[in-house]
Order: structure tokens, then C-alpha cells, then sequence
């Protein structure tokens, strides 16, 4: 609450911060998934033909993780201020296993190079 809010207006969250430091954490863990996909191309798909599954399985995630973002932002918001009710767990639960799963992938890609190198 400021200096300038009326007498009795209270507000229950910081507008505009919290939702966008979410955001902003989403856009970051997209872009470095989408890095990793980008070095397992690179590197990856010299060796390992089959690297390059992986390499676009990581930017699949990439782009659904910053579209997953800006929803979740929006949504967000929306319920802070009101306006609808917050989405429930099964969408971040689907985004987390997908993660793990490329990054077990990415994982098989670094241990086949490493063992065709040899």
C-alpha cells in the first residue's frame, strides 16, 4: 500500500511483479532447453543420427514451454486480480514429465557420443 492508495484500500498481492517473475522464469528455462537442443544438434548429430529426434524433441518443449508460460501468466493474473480461478496442477505436471523425458534423452545422446568416441 502507497502514500497515494485511499484509506481502506488494501491490496492482497504486489501487482504486476510476482506474475512476471514466473514468466520471466519460464522464458529462461525454455531458451536453455532450447540451448541443449541446439548443442545435441550440433554436436550430437554427427555422431548419433539418432541425436537429432532428441535435438527437436527438446525444441518442441522449448516452444510448448514458452507458450505454457505466457498462458500460465495470464491465467495468473487473472486469478490475482479476481477475474477467473488459477488452473489446476495436471498441465504442469504433463510440462515436468515431458522435461524429464528429454532430458533422459539428452542424457543418451551425451553417454553414445562418449561411447562412439572410444
Amino acid at each position: 500500500m502507497s502514500a497515494t492508495d485511499p484509506p481502506g484500500d488494501r491490496r492482497v498481492f504486489d501487482e504486476g511483479l510476482q506474475a512476471e517473475r514466473t514468466s520471466l522464469a519460464w522464458d529462461r528455462t525454455a531458451l536453455t532447453v532450447a540451448g541443449v537442443g541446439a548443442l545435441l544438434a550440433r554436436a550430437g548429430g554427427t555422431v548419433l543420427p539418432w541425436a537429432w529426434y532428441v535435438a527437436g524433441a527438446a525444441f518442441a518443449v522449448a516452444a510448448a514451454g514458452l507458450l505454457l508460460g505466457r498462458s500460465r501468466y495470464l491465467h495468473r493474473d487473472a486469478s490475482l486480480r479476481g477475474d477467473r480461478t488459477a488452473p489446476g496442477p495436471a498441465l504442469i505436471a504433463a510440462a515436468g514429465v515431458t522435461g524429464v523425458a528429454v532430458s533422459l534423452a539428452a542424457v543418451a545422446v551425451v553417454v553414445g557420443m562418449a561411447l562412439s568416441v572410444r
